[in-house]
């Protein structure tokens, strides 16, 4: 959680002006062999799987929606309120539009 609260982010895809899904990144910025060590430990430990994309000429971890959501839940608890928002998989903009690949 502290991890995600520093170096993670959250956006959301859209299509056609709507909110299709939802991108989650760990900027990790590690070789490609130790991300594979997170990945494997995310999985083993607790079912979370974590893809592989290159940035800028370095590694980081992304997720999408359904693997976003089980990550979410296990690491909220441990969120601080500030933050929060990080974890939110809510769209709000005006109105309270619900992210449509969670529907």
């Amino acid at each position: 959680a502290i991890w995600f609260m520093d170096d993670g982010s959250k956006s959301f895809k859209r299509r056609n002006g709507r909110i299709h899904a939802v991108e989650v990144t760990l900027n990790t910025y590690l070789s490609k062999e130790e991300n594979e060590v997170i990945i494997g430990y995310f999985k083993d430990m607790w079912g979370v799987n974590w893809g592989l994309n290159k940035s800028k000429g370095r590694f980081r971890l992304r997720m999408g929606t359904q693997e976003a959501q089980k990550f979410f839940d296990l690491i909220r608890p441990y969120i601080i309120e500030s933050m929060m928002y990080k974890v939110d998989l809510q769209f709000d903009h005006g109105s309270h539009l619900t992210c449509y690949a969670l529907m």
